[in-house]
């Protein structure tokens, strides 16, 4: 999909819903459910893709990436930071209001303990020992034997052994919280001597007098109560975990004159910013000493002004030095970090212009100017993707260049190619009873082996098969020189030993010099006499000839040196053609090829391919095809070294010339 219909496809379709809204609004009807759904999840798609490519915009360069990287990494984590910090500060006051609370609520009872123990002396009339606490309003209940004598009739009748009551004075562990019959949560502390008790409760405002202990805005209610106000429930592992509502059930304003006591506005230290909830264990019945409830909630609210009270020391010199501590430290992290932030920036802007020098770079050698190098003032991983980069643009400059001149050279060759196919003859025709199959396959582009069927000078056919030493294109344009050397010779001459002797003084002209010395021409020439079926054979250091006669295979050997090297003693034999008979020349290429052991094909295995031929209905054709396929089996998928040349005779009188021309095309193929 285009991005023109990303945009109609995204856009579109969201406007069409909200068109739709529109007009069944303005007809009094309300949009149905789907729509609602469709436009909203269209929107979210087209918010979504929008900002996609945004950031695509934003992030495709590198200096927006590196920046944007920065900004995750460099300023991203500052208010994350801050966030933490100022959740961890929270949770910490939090912590000290609810230590706040806890102390006072553990001198509280301590201060009813110290009264008891006054009151329980007083029954004795003994003088009490010299303790200080802060009166409170109390009621005592007095106790002999375990029964109460009198007191607050709202007290049990019978001394309790679970209310507190220490043998030694009180203790500052921990505070129990108790429900008195109006299930109000109060504090008692008991003394005891002997037979005799007292238990002293605290008659005032719970709350009012934790707040005035503790300094901080404390309410304290039942389980029960603080479930009237919003709760939440998370459930993990199986176990179930309340969380109670901060928020105070006091009005705000009298939550505030508990912090500020004078006129007007107060500022926002003086403001009950924090807000804590602190629940306590256990909630006992005075009466029975079981559970009165599940614990006692207190909600405390305070400023941070009360808290710093608290916290901050009332030395001004110990206040001093902490604040001056507290800068140095603060302003070295700000130095450092605008410190970081200018050595980002200018990381930034130099990989940004290393890496646009690139892609500028990469732009010029993509429209073809291989010439383009970038400067290198760098001595970093970028300095060296620099260096690398105007390495490969030199060496594709000279690829390049090279590239060219392989290509002009490959259409020069091909050229050649072409040019030399068409000086070898796509299969021999002549008159019955002359019957010819013939193969050739270069090794290379250009191949150096030649066949021909010629005409000499008295009129006889000469069969010519030559292989001049080397590959490739000196080898081609040798076979070319050959070529043009038997054609004249032929015309002029009709005796075959002296058609070879003035090839070899022409090659040695014209090929034995410099650096040509070593080159030379193997051949063999055979001239027929199509009327009296005489044929003579005469070699110059080409491979063997063979004739199959029935049964029979003969190999035709005439050692003798090749032309141009050596002095031009040429053997010749002639031979007297029978109807039927098949005459084989090839070319070393086919004794020579060799299997992927090392093994070559050999002048034996060439012997039992032409006697496997051996029958009554045997052609040209047919001993071509065999020949091919043994020497193709036996290769296997091994390379062609050697050019590949095969010429067949049949001695038939019924051969019709437009035959070998079709035989020619169905050739099988010798792979490498």
């Amino acid at each position: 999909m285009s991005k023109r219909r990303k945009i109609l496809f995204l856009t579109g379709i969201p406007a069409l819903c909200i068109l739709l809204w529109w007009i069944l609004a303005s007809a009094g009807a309300g949009p149905p459910l789907a729509l609602k759904i469709l436009a909203l999840v269209w929107t979210t798609v087209a918010t979504l893709w929008a900002l996609r490519q945004v950031f695509r915009v934003l992030l495709w360069r590198v200096s927006g990436r590196l920046a944007f990287s920065y900004f995750l990494i460099g300023v991203v984590p500052i208010p994350l930071v801050a966030l933490l910090v100022g959740v961890g500060l929270y949770v910490l006051a939090g912590f000290f209001l609810g230590h706040l609370y806890r102390n006072a609520a553990v001198t509280l009872q301590s201060d009813l303990q110290y009264m008891a123990r006054s009151e329980l002396d007083r029954m004795l009339g003994r003088k009490g020992k010299d303790e200080t606490y802060e009166p409170v309003a109390a009621t005592f209940a007095y106790y002999k034997d375990g029964a109460k004598l009198a007191g607050d009739p709202d007290l049990p009748e019978r001394w309790r052994d679970f209310w507190p009551c220490p043998g030694n004075g009180p203790t500052l562990l921990g505070v129990t919280f108790f429900a008195g019959r109006d299930g109000r949560p109060s504090l008692v502390g008991g003394a005891r001597s002997g037979s005799l008790a007292v238990l002293a409760r605290f008659d005032g405002e719970l709350d009012a007098e934790l707040s005035h202990r503790s300094g901080i805005w404390t309410e304290v209610s039942r389980a029960d109560q603080a479930r009237e106000k919003e709760r939440w429930t998370f459930v993990m592992s199986g176990r179930e975990y309340p969380l109670e509502s901060l928020k105070p059930t006091a009005p705000y304003e009298e939550i505030q004159k508990f912090f500020w006591h004078e006129e007007g506005e107060p500022t926002w230290q003086f403001r009950p910013w924090l807000v804590w909830l602190e629940l306590t264990r256990p909630f006992l019945d005075l009466e029975t000493g079981g559970n009165a409830d599940e614990f006692v909630s207190a909600t405390l609210t305070s400023s941070l002004d009360a808290l710093s009270y608290d916290l901050i020391p009332g030395s001004a010199e110990v206040g001093f030095w902490v604040y001056l501590v507290f800068a140095g430290v603060f302003l070295g992290a700000l130095n450092l970090y605008i410190i970081a932030v200018l050595v980002a920036l200018m990381m930034i802007f130099s990989l940004s212009r290393a890496v646009n020098r690139l892609t500028e770079a990469t732009r010029k050698i993509q429209k073809g100017d291989f010439s383009t190098r970038i400067q290198i003032y760098r001595e970093d991983q970028i300095g060296a993707l620099q260096k690398s980069f105007n390495a490969m643009a030199g060496n594709l400059e000279t690829l390049v260049a090279d590239a060219a001149d392989k290509e002009i050279f490959e259409r020069e060759l091909e050229i050649a190619r072409q040019m030399q196919h068409g000086l070898l003859p796509d299969t021999l025709h002549a008159p019955a009873p002359l019957s010819f199959a013939t193969y050739f396959q270069p090794s290379r582009a250009i191949g150096g082996d030649y066949y021909d069927l010629l005409t000499l000078a008295d009129g006889r056919h000469a069969v010519v098969i030559a292989d001049v030493s080397g590959h490739g294109l000196p080898a081609g344009l040798r076979m070319a020189m050959v070529k043009s050397a038997f054609e004249l010779l032929c015309e002029e001459s009709s005796n075959p030993i002296h058609i070879l002797r003035r090839l070899h003084h022409l090659l040695l002209q014209r090929l034995q010099q410099r650096d040509n010395r070593r080159a030379f021409v193997t051949a063999t020439l055979a001239a027929i006499d199509r009327e009296t079926g005489e044929m003579e054979i005469v070699n110059a250091g080409h491979t063997p000839t063979y004739r199959l006669r029935g049964d029979e295979v003969l190999e035709i050997q005439l050692p003798g040196p090749p032309l141009g090297a050596l002095k031009p003693n040429y053997p010749s034999e002639r031979f007297h053609i029978e109807e039927g008979d098949i005459w084989v020349w090839l070319s070393d290429g086919i004794i020579e090829a060799v299997n992927r052991q090392g093994e070559v094909f050999g002048y034996e295995r060439v012997m039992e391919v032409i006697q496997s031929c051996a029958g009554e209905s045997v052609g040209a054709l047919t001993v071509k095809r065999a020949i091919l396929a043994a020497v193709a089996e036996h290769k296997g998928s091994a390379a062609v070294d050697d050019d590949l040349t095969l010429v067949v005779l049949c001695w038939d009188p019924d051969a019709k010339p437009g035959e070998v021309a079709e035989e020619q095309d169905g050739s099988p193929e010798v792979p490498g």
